[in-house]
């Protein structure tokens, strides 16, 4: 099996994982506070991602050169996580997959303006983020309370103690999130990224029929072609 299948394979396994998670973000609106649910996708991560990262970078594991790129990266990642799931209490979920897939067309826009060089994947960076994002939400909880942005639902930080199916849905959040991190940092390690630039729009068609099934979300014709346009926008851009 060639490196760029290899890739592949990991990359699609990383799409109907990362899938999943959205699934349970849209399932849980209404049932735990949105802060809940974002502090326990990155927190109960944590375990796997240091098991995985140690294995990788042994003593290396917390060895950061560039502290500067990695606030940066948590700062954004940070703000990307809140919008996401937001939009997936609000709207359709193949709607939110669709514009998500939209950010290659912003990165060519800016690129010549921000970017002095072309830039290799961080792969090993996703750790860090985590535990500075958990790090920022619990101290959020703590001052702010769980109810400060976001849908509210039936539970709150309570629900962190309270042994039930919501608690172990929101660890397996936090579970299939750490390996939704890791595959996308592997498969760029195998496969070309062109190759995986065109695999993830398969994610909007997906997307669009989870939604249907679950939620009964049916696309509206603008959906439709606005998803047709980005998805052949950002084609042509990888081209």
């Amino acid at each position: 099996m060639s490196s760029n299948i290899f890739g592949s394979l990991i990359w699609i396994i990383f799409i109907f994982l990362s899938l999943f998670t959205h699934m349970i973000i849209k399932s849980l609106s209404g049932d735990v506070d949105f802060i809940i649910t974002l502090f326990s996708r990155f927190a109960y991560s944590l375990p796997i991602l240091f098991i995985l990262f140690y294995i990788a970078r042994k003593s290396l594991l917390f060895q950061i050169n560039n502290w500067k790129n990695i606030a940066l990266r948590s700062f954004f990642g940070f703000v990307t996580m809140i919008m996401v799931f937001s939009s997936l209490q609000l709207v359709p979920i193949g709607l939110t997959t669709a514009l998500a897939q939209s950010s290659a067309i912003y990165v060519t826009l800016l690129s010549p303006f921000v970017l002095g060089e072309k830039i290799g994947l961080i792969r090993w960076t996703a750790l860090i983020h985590n535990l500075i994002t958990s790090i920022v939400i619990t101290f959020s909880i703590i001052i702010f309370g769980t109810k400060i942005f976001g849908k509210t639902g039936n539970y709150g930080i309570e629900i962190l103690i309270t042994p039930n199916n919501i608690l172990y849905t929101l660890i397996s959040l936090g579970i299939i999130g750490s390996f939704v991190q890791y595959l996308m940092a592997q498969s760029y390690k195998y496969a070309e990224a062109t190759i995986l630039v065109t695999l993830r729009y398969l994610a909007i068609p997906v997307a669009t029929v989870f939604g249907y099934l679950m939620w009964n979300e049916i696309p509206s014709y603008n959906q439709i072609i606005g998803g047709l346009v980005v998805i052949g926008s950002c084609l042509l851009i990888t081209y």
